[in-house]
């Protein structure tokens, strides 16, 4: 997140993350950047339009396709 950020700074950048695996929230992100300890599903319904997503959640084929037929609309 910090390095897509930077660089960036009229783009607003929304990062998700339950925090459970580590028990660990990321530390302070730039002004441009808004993080939500919730799970990508429910982010999805406060953001709206993604123009751009990284994934790093479950790598079974099921969760990729259902995150990635989420944010492709």
């Amino acid at each position: 997140m910090e390095a897509a950020a930077a660089g960036n700074d009229d783009k607003r950048l929304v990062g998700c993350d339950p925090c459970e695996k580590y028990g660990v929230a990321p530390a302070v992100f730039g002004p441009n950047v808004v993080f939500y300890k919730e799970p990508w599903q429910d982010v999805l319904s406060w953001e709206g339009v993604i123009g751009l997503a990284f994934y790093d959640g479950d790598h079974s084929a099921k969760s990729v396709t259902e995150f990635m037929m989420a944010v492709s609309g």
